[in-house]
């Protein structure tokens, strides 16, 4: 339903107000009608689904193990002090992790076509990201970091369009209002959920994952690798023209795809195997795979055509392109 939402919003049907609002809060919709219908089953029939665990007061997870404040220096273990310096290891395979999601989402910002103006913002957003880490880490909370699908969302509703331009033109970014309100607010509402645990129980888990299932095969749209993925089963006399198809021979595009679906492969291999803990230092190794291997294959244009992100979108009316397509992940 969530999806067929979605689509709604690049369609010609209704007017743009009604699309934007349906695209916008389709999940939402989504979840809101699930929910009633998982509580009408219960009712009518007494069908159990799983609900969502979540406590009623205001404290840690296990409060008998532990209180608020994590004791680096007291683990409850016997001659523990080394685990201060093991930890070390880990510590910086974490780093990689919340350092590239950070960057990559600065990235996706910082694109000229993007008309940001608030550059120094990117580092103040380093700096708060490192507070926060080390605040949650005494607490013991999950770490916080930019997340691209979220940041574009808000960059998307800052956003003001030209209303000018031709039929058949694509309208173009006149402003961007950046501000943090938004984004304040949206936390501290999120703040509240704690107060809303009755509410929060009646969601079943099916609708969670649902939820989690949505974000990312949506996702996969955006992605290039996806795209060209679909064009090893279709015909060169019917592929798109859009520029890695333009620019890139067909054989050279198929054996960059297959080469990025064989390194996949061995990601999702290594996630399932018990070296799945230095999963971060094998995503550092695609960096000389890149710069070394890769050119003595490709010409230098043929890998930057292949690289780019961003030329050749899907027009939608208005120019109302969705927040996924815009946090797609370099291929």
């Amino acid at each position: 339903m969530a999806r067929f939402l979605k689509r709604v919003r690049g369609s010609t049907y209704l007017g743009r107000t009604m699309r934007r609002a349906l695209g916008d809060y389709g999940m939402l919709i989504s979840i809101i009608l699930m929910v009633v219908l998982d509580y009408w089953l219960g009712t009518a029939t007494g069908t159990y689904t799983e609900k969502v665990q979540m406590s009623e007061y205001f404290q840690p997870t296990s409060p008998v193990k532990r209180g608020w404040i994590i004791n680096p220096l007291d683990l409850g273990l016997p001659n523990s002090h080394w685990v201060l310096v093991a930890a070390f290891i880990p510590a910086v395979l974490v780093f990689i992790l919340l350092f590239i999601e950070l960057e990559l989402t600065g990235i996706l910002l910082a694109e000229p076509s993007r008309g940001m103006s608030k550059g120094t913002g990117f580092h103040l957003d380093l700096l708060i990201s490192g507070v926060l880490i080390t605040v949650c880490s005494i607490f013991g909370l999950p770490w916080m970091c930019a997340a691209p699908v979220q940041t574009m969302t808000h960059y998307n509703s800052l956003l003001v369009m030209s209303r000018t331009h031709a039929p058949g033109e694509k309208p173009m970014i006149v402003d961007v209002r950046e501000q943090r309100v938004t984004n304040l607010l949206v936390h501290i509402f999120i703040g509240l959920t704690m107060f809303s645990s009755a509410i929060f129980k009646l969601v079943p888990m099916s609708v969670l994952f649902g939820v989690f299932l949505y974000m990312g095969i949506v996702s996969l749209f955006g992605v290039q690798l996806f795209k060209r993925f679909k064009l090893l089963f279709i015909p060169a006399k019917h592929h798109p023209d859009v520029h890695y198809v333009r620019k890139v021979q067909t054989g050279k595009m198929h054996l960059f795809t297959l080469i990025q679906l064989a390194l996949l492969s061995l990601f999702v291999y290594i996630k399932t195997t018990s070296v799945a803990f230095f999963f971060p230092c094998f995503l550092i190794l695609l960096v000389p795979i890149r710069k070394f291997i890769l050119p003595r294959m490709f010409q230098t244009k043929e890998l930057d055509e292949l690289d780019k992100e961003g030329e050749d979108e899907e027009d939608y009316p208005d120019g109302d392109q969705d927040e996924f397509d815009h946090a797609a992940l370099p291929s």
